[in-house]
């Protein structure tokens, strides 16, 4: 194995880094020791060595003035010509839309950040736009979801029970569900997202009375707007 990475290895690892950062503000479960596996069985290159080049994609992100994936610690020597690559490859995912993801949406573990994200209704975006890769993932406001979380005081907007179980930050978990699909153009505002335990957030997906679940979330949420 060549101790040089190629231009596929460097956009897989920015590529996976970003697939767990979406995971992470949807507080969706994922494993980052399973990303390293599957990155070093499809190029061989050891799985230690790809969680330190995630390290470096933290500190190349750190420096762009977004906050880094939680766990995975900047570690500052990485090459020059790499460090070009990864903010090249970083600029391209992230930096070349409409709405980049900036500090305000990418924040992680500040509590500080997160209380600010609930004193007023974040604005969001109309038209979300998508990062490409082997499917589309949309550029969300962090806030959005975060503030439709906490304004639930941890109960599930649609069935009214208390999240699961909680967080690491102590609150009851819930998930953030577009009523209107970000897919089917939906836009990413407080006025078409809601907070619901996981069992409910799967019903609005696979259920066959999805459509009549929508229905009547329309009714019993004032805040939400028909798109």
């Amino acid at each position: 194995m060549s101790n040089s990475w190629s231009d596929e290895e460097l956009e897989a690892s920015v590529r996976a880094y970003f697939e767990m950062y979406d995971s992470y503000l949807d507080q969706i479960p994922f494993n980052k020791k399973d990303c390293y596996r599957k990155l070093h069985e499809r190029f061989g290159r050891s799985e230690k060595a790809f969680e330190y080049r995630m390290q470096n994609i933290s500190y190349v992100v750190v420096l762009e003035g977004i906050d880094y994936l939680p766990g995975l610690k900047p570690a500052r020597n990485v090459g020059k010509n790499i460090f070009q690559q990864l903010k090249s490859l970083i600029h391209k995912k992230v930096f070349t839309y409409p709405n980049p993801i900036s500090t305000e949406t990418l924040y992680a573990e500040d509590s500080n950040k997160k209380a600010e994200a609930t004193q007023s209704i974040p604005q969001g975006v109309i038209k979300p736009t998508t990062i490409p890769n082997t499917g589309s993932r949309y550029v969300r406001n962090g806030g959005v979801s975060e503030w439709v979380r906490r304004s639930t005081n941890g109960k599930c907007e649609n069935c009214n029970q208390l999240g699961p179980f909680k967080n690491k930050d102590g609150q009851f978990f819930l998930e953030a569900h577009h009523v209107k699909w970000l897919s089917n153009g939906g836009s990413d505002t407080t006025s078409n997202c809601i907070a619901v335990c996981p069992n409910c957030h799967r019903a609005f997906h696979h259920s066959k009375d999805a459509e009549l679940l929508v229905e009547k979330i329309y009714k019993k949420i004032t805040r939400l707007e028909r798109e």
